[in-house]
């Protein structure tokens, strides 16, 4: 059979918290006495997206729930091997998740456009279009040829621009898109130090209608894509209104974002050197610093829930915490000259069907 590919589309309903390693998520509050300023802040914020894990559990319960095939038993419970997989997600697991085909890694939709995370050495001008700092080659050392920006490219005081970009080169400031409200709680049992502020997230809706999207390929048989629905997601259980659009195979490439960046960095990276631009969170199995003349990251923690399938019996035993892991952030990029051979080989390709992983090269000229 042949596959439908979708772009699901979703809107949050009211403000969300989406958990961190230093937020709630992974503490343990159930005993006050072990409370500590150490591993628990007064203040605590809301990461600005929800992590691709999050995202592959939202759309598998999705489908689960509108499929016309898909019948709850008496306790509520889906029967979901054949339909969306038998595990949860695992970043070092073989998954396999049914009648979903692929998931593509989040963006952001402002009702016409999508947006990619600016790569980190992006500068934005005048007109809000996007450029790239200029490379040059600097020198040697034990055998290696390394990459900087060029002096008057970097200013150290503004920092390194965050924001998202459409196929057409237009950039928006993160200040642009998300907005918080700060909301007080008291924990429960949590003796003198219980209280504590949530910094949650919102989506400004002013001038443009925003949203976060990704890609999703079902099998033909599947028909949940054909409705809309309400999920929760997040640590609060936030409410997202969730739709999805039917695409056609030649809206499904982002061959206009490689064009788009091609020619915004024709002349600003060096003769024979690449830059590999991370299109997504990256997981590296293994270290990738001899592997790169230069490179502008960021990171984050990263824990998801896994699935223990010999337990029959209790539903919710069967889910555990993964061990910590360090994801490099999407929009990280990376120099190298030698086309990105010897990067490749610190992670897998695999993962780039769940939306990690998707790593674009583009030559210098």
């Amino acid at each position: 059979m042949s596959n439908k590919a979708y772009r699901v589309i979703f809107t949050p309903i009211e403000p969300y918290f989406f958990g961190e390693e230093k937020n709630m998520g992974f503490n343990n509050y159930a005993k006050p006495e072990e409370s500590s300023a150490e591993s628990n802040s007064y203040f605590i914020r809301s990461g600005l997206l929800p992590s691709q894990s999050t995202i592959i559990g939202t759309i598998r319960y999705f489908v689960l729930k509108n499929n016309k095939e898909s019948k709850p038993d008496e306790k509520g419970f889906y029967e979901n091997n054949g339909l969306v997989g038998e595990k949860s997600f695992d970043l070092h697991g073989d998954n396999s998740f049914g009648m979903i085909k692929k998931i593509g890694p989040l963006h952001l939709f402002d009702g016409i456009d999508e947006y990619y995370r600016c790569p980190r050495n992006a500068k934005v001008n005048k007109d809000s279009k996007i450029a790239f700092m200029e490379m040059e080659k600097v020198g040697e050392f034990a055998g290696h040829y390394f990459v900087l920006p060029n002096d008057k490219e970097y200013d150290s005081k503004k920092g390194l621009f965050n924001g998202w970009m459409n196929a057409g080169g237009d950039c928006v400031k993160d200040s642009h898109i998300f907005d918080s409200v700060v909301k007080t709680g008291i924990l429960k049992n949590g003796g003198d130090d219980a209280l504590f502020k949530k910094e949650y997230k919102f989506l400004k809706r002013d001038q443009n209608d925003w949203s976060f999207c990704c890609l999703v390929e079902v099998d033909e048989s599947v028909d949940a894509f054909e409705k809309t629905d309400i999920v929760q997601m997040g640590q609060d259980k936030s409410s997202f209104y969730v739709k999805a659009v039917k695409l056609e195979e030649k809206d499904i490439n982002s061959d206009s974002f490689h064009e788009e960046m091609k020619n915004a960095l024709k002349g600003r990276i060096p003769m024979g050197y690449s830059m590999l631009y991370a299109a997504s969170d990256v997981f590296f199995e293994s270290d990738y610093s001899d592997s790169v003349a230069y490179a502008i990251t960021s990171l984050r923690n990263f824990r998801y829930m896994t699935t223990d399938t010999s337990k029959k019996d209790n539903y919710f035993d069967r889910l555990k915490k993964s061990s910590l892991h360090y994801l490099v952030n999407a929009g990280s990029v990376f120099f190298v000259n030698d086309n990105g051979d010897r990067l490749k080989e610190c992670y897998s390709d695999a993962l780039s069907q769940w939306g990690f992983n998707d790593i674009w090269t583009v030559k210098g000229e």
